[in-house]
């Protein structure tokens, strides 16, 4: 009578007793890539409430969120409200303003090279978050005149922009980039501008958006300095009016054809609303028009950084991979994952009958 004596393969989960036939377990010929822990795909992650906000708000401001009543909105309407009640005052006492500041006006004047002192002036308040090139920029048409003085007014605000690009495009990338990151309209600007070359950046220049933002954004999203010189040179006519303002304070303080530098002076400011609401508009469209894309890209992060299976060497997934193949782990031969889920395929030996 023959016996069988077996030599069965073990497996860590299962033994085999003698008189037990272990059949081959299954094997499958894309096992590597079929696993959950390879796949490495889970469902996009829906949006969030703000990224919903953000795709139904419409407007470039958000005007619902400067009501409520929080930190950074009160203190933005005490500056707002500063700024109109300078608008104001300056307006209803401009003669008085024109025969205190004379004096020193006529002192500036006199100097060899007084016209540096607002230049200086100028490149210094381009950095944010200082303010104040509309006064300067009075100031120098009061002093010099809307032909000179413009030409002062052109060379300091050139000047402090291109110090100012310099300084964001070395220096404040990776604050640029958290903004971008907390900020769905940021990032979609920057996108816009990004995307819209020198058109673009001429628009964005001539737009209620503050200079030394735009001027943040061309430099951190990757613009030439070409393009930037190009857009900052289109965009110094908007300096115009400022300078004619400070030149009617003159004329009419001194009633010299006052009558007729403020028509040219009204004529000039219609003509400059005008062209920034049409720029504001433009902008504010091509905003809206890529807030999808950049709210899938930020889903679509989401859904990357939720994934902790290992990423596969299948050229076919790769671009679905949540971390880079130079970074993923070895595959682990006998990890709980594959023990439990899929097992190693162990064989039982082929044994012959002992005569």
């Amino acid at each position: 009578m023959s016996s069988l004596n077996p030599q069965v393969a073990t497996h860590d989960a299962y033994r085999a007793s003698e008189d037990t036939f272990v059949a081959p377990q299954p094997s499958y010929p894309y096992q590597k890539y079929g696993s959950p822990a390879n796949r490495g795909i889970s469902r996009t992650p829906s949006p969030t409430p703000s990224e919903n906000a953000a795709l139904a708000q419409k407007t470039f401001v958000d005007f619902k969120s400067l009501f409520k009543l929080t930190k950074g909105n009160i203190v933005r309407w005490i500056i707002i409200a500063l700024l109109l009640a300078l608008t104001i005052v300056t307006s209803v006492l401009h003669n008085q303003i024109v025969k205190g500041l004379q004096p020193a006006a006529d002192w500036i004047h006199k100097l060899p090279a007084g016209w540096l002192i607002p230049v200086a002036i100028l490149f210094v308040i381009s950095f944010p978050p200082l303010f104040g090139h509309e006064i300067v920029s009075i100031m120098c048409g009061l002093v010099w005149g809307p032909g000179i003085g413009f030409a002062i007014v052109c060379l300091g605000s050139f000047l402090g922009e291109l110090a100012n690009y310099f300084t964001f495009r070395y220096c404040c990338q990776a604050r640029s980039e958290k903004i971008r990151s907390k900020s769905i309209q940021y990032a979609a600007l920057t996108k816009v501008i990004q995307n819209g070359g020198v058109k673009v950046a001429i628009i964005a220049r001539y737009s209620i958006i503050p200079g030394h933002v735009v001027t943040a954004i061309f430099a951190t999203c990757g613009m030439s300095l070409q393009t930037f010189i190009i857009s900052a040179i289109a965009s110094l006519p908007n300096q115009f009016i400022n300078v004619y303002i400070g030149y009617t304070f003159e004329t009419s303080a001194n009633n010299s054809d006052g009558g007729k530098s403020k028509t040219i002076s009204t004529i000039v400011t219609v003509v400059t609303i005008a062209i920034t609401i049409f720029a504001m508009r433009y902008i504010t469209s091509k905003v809206n028009a890529v807030k999808p894309e950049v709210i899938y890209a930020r889903r679509k992060a989401r859904q990357y950084a939720g994934n902790t299976g290992y990423p596969t060497d299948d050229e076919s997934t790769i671009a679905l991979n949540a971390r880079p193949q130079s970074n993923s782990p070895p595959y682990p031969a006998h990890s709980a994952t594959y023990s439990t889920t899929y097992p190693p395929t162990t064989y039982a030996p082929v044994h012959q009958a002992e005569v």
